[in-house]
């Protein structure tokens, strides 16, 4: 069901629209598949600086998936009930190596890292529930344009680019393709196709990975355990 009243200009559903089982479930696997990797990327490129072990680091992640699973549960139940996933957010990822720099520096191991990165994640927390029921953002959000967050937000992919660049260079015709698909469905065949507006994603991916499929039975890239037939 849909209520094209409660939906803001430019969106297919509001707050209380209820979209068909079919759509729902598509839209929810692509937002999976979107979060999932940032989600499980965080932790994984924590670990590293702060020396943990392969059995600590699938803790963390493990960590992690709890935490976000709870926080969603919270949010679209008692909170803004919006049907986003809360994950993990790179915007704190250089807030957290400074802290592991500066336990590190005073002798400090990963326990004691975990420990004052959850205390400044608890003390954060404090500071932005305060602001929003304050009602502080409302006032503010005018003077943040695209002009302001467009650069925040680069500057995060920026800082990120050593960690990300590594693994897409690992076959950059498949990576780059994903994120030409992505762009092209979005921006491009999503202004004459509604599929390809509300799936752009989820289209790529699954055209990608149909792709690498074939070319690994084919013998173009190589599988652990087959030796490749095809050069």
């Amino acid at each position: 069901m849909r209520n094209s009243a409660a939906a803001a200009p430019g969106t297919f559903y509001g707050l209380e629209d209820r979209p068909p089982f079919l759509r729902a479930a598509m839209l929810g696997a692509q937002h999976v598949l979107t979060m999932f990797g940032a989600t499980v990327a965080v932790p994984l490129l924590v670990a590293p600086v702060m020396n943990l072990t392969p059995e600590q680091t699938g803790r963390l992640i493990s960590a992690v998936m709890l935490a976000s699973g709870v926080a969603t549960l919270v949010q679209t139940t008692l909170g803004s009930r919006l049907p986003i996933v809360q994950g993990m957010s790179f915007s704190f990822i250089a807030a957290y190596f400074s802290i592991i720099a500066a336990v590190r520096d005073q002798g400090g191991g990963a326990v004691e890292m975990m420990q004052y990165i959850a205390g400044a994640i608890l003390a954060g927390a404090v500071v932005e529930a305060t602001v929003g029921y304050a009602g502080v953002i409302g006032r503010l959000k005018r003077f943040f344009s695209p002009v302001v967050t467009g650069p925040v937000i680069i500057l995060i992919g920026l800082a990120l680019f050593q960690h990300g660049a590594p693994k897409a260079g690992a076959d950059w015709a498949i990576s780059g393709l994903t994120i030409v698909l992505v762009i092209v469905f979005s921006l491009i065949l999503g202004r004459r196709t509604v599929l390809f507006r509300i799936f752009p994603v989820l289209l790529a991916l699954v055209i990608v990975v149909t792709l690498c499929g074939i070319l690994s039975a084919a013998g173009a890239f190589a599988v652990p355990g087959i030796p490749p037939t095809w050069t």
